[in-house]
């Protein structure tokens, strides 16, 4: 917890500050490198500069003192354009050059290769009469000023350790290209000119700030709000303060995966997996709990061998739901990606499935798919699902051992007779139907689409 308790080297140094007239604090941040998050295989990376004493962009400097504002004859003089960080664009624009104003400059930069829609959420100590909505403290930033490049909002207060916080939200509405760096939300920080003794008290050693950035993908979104919103959650909740922000679950490797379908929740691929063994049961990945996985553009791949097997994702008793987008590859083998059996619900919404069983051909040992097993449901809303093998069981039929597969979307590569199951054509839910077409190979794809 922060210490209110001024220490007593700070409070000689205070002693000498208000003989001379004013009061101080200390400014300072959290480290940045742990407060980014990113989705969709996007990279960024957050900077928090001030200017040097030539006008060029460093480091911000932890511990700066803050001191009350003083103007020159009481006056608000801007500082001049062409003393901006860039120079005459009002982005950039330095609004205050009181003689205490402190530079705090937060951008973020795409570091990745795929453009990124990108949030900033910052929380200052203090909430009421001594945050920023009070007066006391002053903050310059981008907002509405701006057009339509970020939108700012108050998002409400939190507690972070004990210590009160007032937090905002700063989208930026357009994507941020591969290298490009964003405005700044925040500008610069300045005490108060009538800030005294009390004030500064109230916020013990230091004055806080806080600064957390995320990052997600463009690609499959209509706007910033709506992408940011679905990854990492809304601004608009009461919940969504900053000790509660929407921090997904990543999986990176096998035997994380394996660990998540054990105890559930919701993840996302944080890279590629390749499962080069088998559960001795014949499993990729045993879902036992509810979960939802994202691919977020990651892959997943099996190859076990030329041996058979169950499925890369057994699920019983249990929910899986499967979206976003990313290849779930069998590279040899004899099995299906997903079997749901003992009451267990499937629901995939995205993903590129492909088996490249080229050898398991023949009557007595073809490649599968997705089968429902024990009063079990699966549902596909979307993806493709792509054989480079002979199957004689694709999707299994419907109301087989009581359980059923029923098609609202996606699209199928393989022959037609064996898409549907062995003996149910009726597979495509009430109100789809089905488009095929032929691609330049003469493979047959079938897409489910609305009636």
């Amino acid at each position: 917890m922060k210490q209110r308790k001024l220490i007593l080297i700070l409070a000689i140094v205070l002693s000498v500050a208000i003989a001379a007239g004013g009061t101080m604090a200390y400014l300072q941040d959290t480290d940045e490198d742990v407060n980014v998050m990113t989705l969709g295989n996007v990279y960024i990376k957050q900077n928090e500069q001030e200017r040097n004493e030539q006008g060029e962009l460093v480091q911000f400097t932890q511990g700066k003192p803050m001191y009350p504002a003083v103007y020159e004859g009481d006056s608000y003089p801007a500082d001049l354009p062409e003393n901006w960080p860039v120079a005459n664009d009002y982005a950039w624009e330095m609004t205050e050059q009181n003689e205490n104003v402190i530079d705090k400059i937060v951008t973020v930069t795409n570091t990745g290769k795929s453009p990124a829609y990108v949030r900033t959420y910052i929380a200052f100590e203090g909430i009421g009469e001594y945050g920023p909505e009070g007066g006391c403290v002053h903050i310059n930033t981008n907002g509405s000023n701006v057009g339509d490049e970020i939108a700012a909002e108050l998002v409400g207060t939190t507690q972070v350790d004990g210590v009160d916080y007032t937090v905002y939200a700063y989208t930026y509405l357009q994507p941020l290209a591969p290298g490009e760096t964003t405005i700044p939300s925040l500008k610069q920080v300045y005490l108060d000119k009538n800030a005294g003794n009390e004030e500064v008290a109230h916020y013990g050693e230091t004055y806080d700030i806080l600064v957390y950035s995320q990052a997600v993908q463009t690609e499959g979104f209509a706007d910033a709000q709506t992408a940011l919103d679905e990854a990492f959650g809304k601004t608009t909740e009461a919940e969504i303060l900053w000790g509660e922000l929407k921090r997904p679950n990543f999986i990176y490797n096998t035997q994380q995966l394996r660990e998540a379908a054990k105890i559930g929740g919701e993840y996302y691929l944080g890279d590629d997996i390749s499962i080069e063994d088998l559960y001795s049961s014949g499993f990729g990945a045993y879902v036992q709990k509810d979960i939802k996985l994202n691919l977020n553009g990651f892959d997943i791949s099996i190859n076990p061998g030329s041996v058979e097997f169950y499925a890369i994702f057994y699920v019983s008793k249990a929910k899986l739901e499967i979206a976003g987008d990313g290849d779930v590859t069998i590279e040899d083998g004899y099995g299906n990606w997903v079997w749901a059996t003992n009451d267990a619900q499937v629901d995939i919404y995205g993903g590129n499935w492909s088996e490249k069983s080229d050898d398991l051909t023949t009557d007595n040992n073809p490649c599968e798919g997705i089968y429902a097993y024990k009063t079990s449901n699966i549902n596909i809303y979307g993806g493709t699902y792509d054989w480079d093998c002979k199957p004689t069981v694709t999707f299994n039929e419907k109301n087989g051992y009581g359980s059923d597969i029923t098609l609202y979307g996606g699209t199928v590569k393989a022959p037609a007779e064996f898409i549907y199951g062995q003996n149910d054509p009726n597979m495509v839910a009430d109100g789809y139907k089905v488009i095929e077409s032929i691609d330049a190979n003469g493979g047959v794809w079938q897409t489910i689409v609305k009636e």
